[in-house]
């Protein structure tokens, strides 16, 4: 049995309210991901937000092994419609600390550890992203085809 870390997750959205057993808070949002995986070719699947988790079938890759949990969920009967997306886990992390420092260049508070940090990030900015681009030290498109000339 190892216990995993997971890269990807399988991001359910639910068309339609789905309320916790208090009836207190309204869900839509489900993000499935590996938990376990044990020797015996089964995973343990689940969800915190869902509350619920499930042994299937270990694929060849995390994405297929979330795919089985996505054919589990869609052969439950009275289920509500959803669609389905998955995650790439560090890349979405990368984003969200990519709004955080954007944060801190407008409020002028941007640290050198986290200037370099950014640049760690920069693969992860978006080609039209200008001002990231510039603070992460990325040469701009035309600079770089002038210097190739």
């Amino acid at each position: 049995m190892a216990t995993y870390h997971a890269r990807l997750i399988l991001r359910e959205t639910v068309h339609g309210p789905l309320y916790d057993y208090l009836e207190s808070n309204v869900k839509s949002v489900f993000d499935w991901e590996v938990f376990i995986q044990y020797d015996d070719g089964m995973s343990k699947v689940g969800s915190l937000e869902a509350n619920y988790w499930a042994e299937v079938k270990t694929g060849v890759s995390e994405r297929d092994t979330l795919s089985h949990m996505k054919q589990h969920l869609q052969s439950s009967t009275n289920r509500i419609p959803s669609t389905f997306e998955y995650i790439d886990v560090e890349k979405e992390q990368a984003k969200e600390r990519l709004e955080y420092l954007r944060g801190e260049i407008w409020a002028e508070r941007i640290s050198y550890s986290e200037i370099a940090e950014l640049q760690a990030l920069a693969d992860y900015i978006a080609d039209g992203d200008v001002e990231l681009l510039q603070w992460a030290g990325v040469p701009e498109q035309a600079e770089e085809e002038g210097n190739n000339a």
